[in-house]
């Protein structure tokens, strides 16, 4: 699924993710999923619109069941944001736009700006 601007993440660099003092949005999506391909042109706007400032990454569900069951996944596509606090990831719940993940995936960006890395 992912090109350009999204990164394809596996079990082997996932840990890029956690280590990343950068926002994060990840998608895990299965490929045989409707939803997951219809949203593809989707979710690289929102990589595009949001380069520089959050990175975007998706996740094949079905090649790495161990990621799906560790961070909860039920459904597909799901959507995760990874903020300052990477150990507890974000369930996103809104609509499915591109505005809605956007607007919540910069929420996390101004609590990184006005709060700094929780990390420290």
């Amino acid at each position: 699924m992912p090109q350009d601007d999204v990164v394809e993440l596996n079990s082997s660099n996932f840990e890029i993710v956690l280590k990343d003092p950068n926002i994060w949005i990840i998608e895990f999506y299965a490929p045989w999923c409707g939803q997951c391909v219809k949203f593809v042109p989707k979710y690289r706007t929102i990589a595009k619109n949001l380069r520089g400032l959050i990175r975007v990454g998706a996740i094949n569900g079905d090649l790495y069941p161990q990621l799906t069951k560790q961070y909860n996944v039920k459904a597909y596509p799901t959507f995760k944001i990874f903020g300052i606090y990477k150990n507890s990831p974000i369930d996103f719940k809104g609509k499915r736009t591109v505005a809605n993940l956007q607007r919540a995936a910069l929420i996390e960006l101004k609590k990184l700006i006005l709060y700094g890395d929780a990390r420290c």
